[in-house]
């Protein structure tokens, strides 16, 4: 672990002996979430072959290493209302920082719920849609402490791929990106942006429906800013996450942001691309806040959906045990990187299986 994540961790631990008690995660329990062995999905892929030369005696022989894919616990995305008042306690200091008197990320409709306001939201835990057509949010993305427990998990072993991404340092902080993350000006030059049903997140399993989602939809990813025509607050932190993920996994966004782990790979290592909506191939979602998953998905699979047989009101959509009392949302970024032991000098190729 590099010697500036070890100060930057113990400043957040010591910072987080300063933050009051209450709902939310913090970095011991994403950690411990970061064990999922379904979500890391390890598994051979293939081989790879390499030249090395030896200068006595002189001589040159082809060495193979074998090819792993996994999953790493990139980032944690969390959607909120409010600087400062963010799932992950801990790191309420960076929209603490940036908070330029942005109050509220909605207009006035933000707290709004069916049948009360947020005062009484422990009164009606039961129906917590807004009734706001309109939800507006604050996004951060964040190296994952989880990170330090994979790399202590594949440090001792060759078959690991070490990740691009720095645990706790902010890749995006909406609030930084002010004004293309609030207007649209940015997103006018993708097609996506005009063409209705076009890049939708929603209902769907995984690597079904890539080009157009006409029922299920949470909303679209196009333009990616922080408001969107919807009057569920699940649905439209996962619309919002899947924005911020897609701005910083995107080489060439109009946005304000660092680019999430490495935009090249190397002899050996193949890093992973920009995150797609429709499938879990370049990455996948695990919830933290307010309900703690120990698998992962795409947003809108049906895994994430209670049966019908657990409805209790007509407006039963089976995504009831995931909605927020407090209208806040955390996700983990889970993405997979391919790689193999380097076992000479010069790369040759490498083979699947």
């Amino acid at each position: 672990m590099k010697f500036s994540v070890l100060i930057f961790s113990l400043l957040v631990f010591t910072h987080s002996s300063y933050v009051k008690a209450g709902g939310g995660i913090n970095s011991a329990e994403i950690i411990g979430e970061s064990l999922s062995l379904s979500c890391v999905a390890w598994q051979p892929t293939g081989v790879c072959f390499w030249l090395k030369c030896r200068p006595f005696p002189p001589s040159c022989s082809v060495e193979e290493s074998i090819k792993v894919r996994h999953y790493n616990p990139d980032a944690i995305v969390q959607v909120y209302q409010t600087p400062g008042e963010v799932p992950w306690s801990e790191m309420s200091f960076v929209s603490d920082l940036v908070d330029f008197d942005q109050t509220g990320a909605t207009p006035a409709n933000a707290n709004q719920i069916s049948g009360g306001s947020r005062n009484n939201n422990s009164k009606k835990k039961k129906n917590r849609k807004q009734n706001s057509k309109i939800i507006s949010r604050h996004v951060d993305v964040i190296g994952s402490p989880g990170l330090l427990v994979m790399s202590e998990m594949f440090g001792s072993t060759d078959y690991g791929c070490e990740s691009g991404v720095t645990p706790y340092v902010p890749y995006y902080v909406t609030m930084l990106d002010y004004y293309s993350w609030k207007f649209p000006y940015s997103e006018f030059l993708n097609p996506a942006t005009y063409i209705p049903g076009m890049r939708e997140v929603g209902e769907r399993e995984d690597g079904q429906n890539e080009n157009f989602l006409f029922t299920g939809r949470f909303g679209n990813l196009f333009p990616r800013i922080g408001s969107l025509m919807q009057n569920d607050s699940y649905k439209a932190s996962a619309v919002f996450a899947q924005r911020a993920a897609d701005i910083v996994t995107d080489e060439s966004a109009l946005h304000i942001y660092n680019y999430l782990g490495d935009r090249n790979g190397k002899d050996g290592y193949w890093p992973p691309k920009q995150v797609e909506e429709w499938r879990s191939k370049e990455s996948k979602w695990q919830m933290l806040y307010p309900k703690k998953d120990s698998s992962c998905h795409i947003f809108g699979e049906s895994s994430t959906r209670k049966s019908a047989g657990d409805a209790r009101s007509l407006a039963f959509d089976g995504y009831e045990h995931r909605r927020s009392d407090d209208g806040n949302y955390a996700w983990q970024l889970w993405r997979p990187y391919e790689c193999c032991e380097k076992k000479g000098q010069v790369f040759l190729y490498s083979v699947g299986i």
